[in-house]
C-alpha cells in the first residue's frame, strides 16, 4: 500500500479501537516495494469486527509475525 494509506489505516484503528492505547510499538516500513503497518497490539475481544471492517474497507490482509499484527495490501490475482 502507499505510505499515506498506511497512515490512514493507523488513524482509523486509533480512533475506532479504544484498546489501541495499549499498543507498545507501531511502525510503518517499506517491504518489497510497498508500505506495511506493523503493530504490537492485541485488540480487545469486542474490537475484532471493527478491525475486520477497516481491513476490508482498505482491501488489506492481516498476518501475525513475532507477536505483531502486520497490515499489508492483499495480493490480488488478475
Amino acid at each position: 500500500m502507499k505510505r499515506e494509506d498506511a497512515v490512514s489505516v493507523l488513524r482509523e484503528l486509533m480512533g475506532a479501537c479504544p484498546s489501541f492505547v495499549t499498543a507498545s510499538s507501531v511502525s510503518i516500513m517499506r517491504e518489497r516495494g510497498e508500505w506495511v503497518l506493523s503493530v504490537f497490539w492485541v485488540p480487545a475481544a469486542l474490537e475484532g469486527d471493527c478491525v475486520k471492517k477497516i481491513v476490508s474497507n482498505h482491501g488489506l490482509e492481516v498476518s501475525m509475525s513475532n507477536g505483531r499484527m502486520v497490515f499489508r495490501s492483499s495480493a490480488r490475482l488478475p
